[in-house]
């Protein structure tokens, strides 16, 4: 009998891990000053007055990465757009990163600020999309924020 639960605990842990080798990148975290490394204050709102900065703070996992002599290095193309409420697009910019690690990497930390002093009072939607530019895969996420005064 202990075979048998064995068995379906082992089936089950597989299945679930199936279809998680691709690129991901995790939720976007809007927060109250600059984050860095698994560092930041959470804005649970995503509230912030005009002429804040507004910075949001996320993660990628299963992304390719070169080997150098001294560590590793990866790639990757950063994109993002924000959208008023009727989804205008209030601009658009895209950045290209290399980023040097020392150890053979597991993830990597993205800190993204937006100046929030040429937009009006409301709610905008901001879409980030990176691309791993090693294994050419994209993983996109989107938040909500609003703007007061």
């Amino acid at each position: 009998m202990k075979w048998s639960v064995c068995l379906v605990l082992v089936a089950v842990f597989a299945i679930g891990c199936l279809g998680q080798e691709n690129f991901t990148v995790t939720d976007i975290t809007f927060c109250n000053t600059e984050p860095s490394d698994r560092s930041y204050s959470r804005n649970p709102d995503a509230a912030y007055t005009r002429g804040d900065i507004l910075w949001m703070y996320m993660e990628a996992f299963r992304f390719g990465y070169l080997e150098e002599e001294e560590g590793y290095v990866s790639y990757f193309d950063a994109t993002l757009e924000v959208f008023d409420a009727q989804g205008i697009s209030q601009g658009e910019i895209t950045q290209s990163m290399e980023i040097p690690l020392e150890r053979k990497p597991v993830y990597v930390w993205f800190k993204f600020w937006i100046a929030t002093a040429n937009l009006g009072e409301g709610t905008y939607t901001v879409t980030v999309t990176i691309t791993d530019t090693i294994s050419e895969k994209s993983a996109v996420a989107e938040g909500t924020f609003s703007i007061t005064g």
